[in-house]
């Protein structure tokens, strides 16, 4: 049972962005060699927040991507941080083409925020990321075929938009925090009276 995020995140906003995370561990060298094979993004001009001004951007530019591609390495950022938030709202497409992983709470995130995600199908991921539905799986390392599934929603932004839906909608009703940690402390104390049923049975047939 996931732990879940807290509602939606905020929904996407304009502006091709890729997130790349740990460059090796979590397959970040895989996109880049994937970003060479992919076309070129329509340039548009980066979002703007609440107040009108175009928020900064930080992160390690990463190099070796096509021209007219920007690919930014953001380290220190936990759940629920501005900064983080902020990537989330500035995304059209979410990919973590990890090597290995369980179940990454960024993908909960990811949904939460509306976005199509593209991941591998390592662990459990394939309990969020749905192939066709929210989003696409492809084989860990494997370069070409990532480069394909970005290609598939950079040029499809109506596939980009009913994923996202479908993203938002797996997060509310599979992935709500509140309702999930409910849940694990119900189960929690359905477990604690069972034992104590049990111990209880055990010392009276004892006595």
């Amino acid at each position: 049972m996931a732990g879940g995020v807290e509602g939606r995140l905020e929904p996407p906003g304009a502006g091709w962005r890729d997130r790349v995370g740990h460059l090796v561990p979590a397959g970040g060298s895989i996109t880049q060699r994937a970003l060479r094979r992919g076309p070129r993004p329509d340039h548009r001009d980066p979002p703007r927040s609440r107040s009108g001004a175009v928020p900064p951007v930080t992160g390690t530019p990463v190099t070796g991507v096509p021209p007219g591609v920007t690919v930014r390495v953001h380290t220190g950022l936990g759940p629920g941080d501005p900064g983080l938030l902020e990537l989330y709202r500035r995304a059209d497409v979410f990919a973590l083409p990890t090597l290995g992983d369980c179940f990454p709470q960024v993908l909960a995130e990811a949904a939460a925020s509306g976005l199509p995600i593209i991941a591998t199908n390592s662990g459990a991921i394939g309990e969020i990321v749905r192939p066709g539905a929210n989003g696409l799986l492809v084989p860990a390392a494997d370069a070409g075929e990532l480069a394909a599934a970005l290609r598939l929603l950079m040029d499809n932004a109506r596939v980009r938009h009913s994923m996202g839906q479908e993203s938002l909608r797996i997060a509310r009703e599979e992935h709500d925090a509140f309702r999930n940690n409910t849940r694990i402390f119900e189960l929690m104390a359905e477990c604690a009276r069972a034992r104590g049923s049990r111990l209880s049975a055990v010392s009276r047939a004892a006595g």
